[in-house]
């Protein structure tokens, strides 16, 4: 698995690790660094680099949703993927079929896709929303070490 500051090394996408650790969240989902500090952060990411920038805000985004909506066992091992250097991301894009999770033992399994999936070659942690077969809709935050993926760029 890479980390985000050893793909910034190969990719040039430069993250200090204490901009990373800014997606530590609290409970209420703000930046444990403050959102004067968070606010900050993102201008000088955005104005060095908007594709960066875009990255970036999705790294935040996606620990504020940890921060604000996972159990405290998730936050937790959210804040040791930080530290970790993984990055975050945020994908609710999808075609018409989109991610239906369904439960499978004990764990759940995710099937289908997400468009505009934003450092797709650096996310480890990606929050993505998926549909139960009742319609039911779940936000799930993926490990992708732990699953198959493919990055379709064709249309790009």
């Amino acid at each position: 698995m890479t980390t985000a500051a050893q793909y910034s090394a190969t990719h040039g996408y430069p993250i200090e690790a204490e901009l990373l650790a800014y997606a530590k969240s609290s409970e209420s989902g703000v930046s444990r660094a403050g959102r004067t500090r968070e606010v900050a952060a993102l201008r000088a990411v955005g104005y060095r680099d908007a594709s960066l920038g875009r990255i970036y805000e999705g790294h935040l985004d996606g620990g504020q949703l940890v921060g604000r909506y996972g159990t405290p066992a998730q936050r937790a091992a959210a804040e040791r993927d930080v530290d970790l250097g993984r990055l975050f991301g945020v994908w609710n894009t999808q075609d018409d079929d989109g991610v239906t999770i369904a439960s499978a033992g004990d764990g759940y399994v995710l099937r289908g896709s997400k468009t505009w999936a934003s450092g797709a070659r650096a996310v480890t942690r990606a929050v993505v929303t998926a549909t139960y077969a009742d319609g039911g809709v779940q936000m799930c935050l993926v490990p992708l070490e732990r699953v198959a993926t493919v990055i379709d760029t064709s249309a790009w």
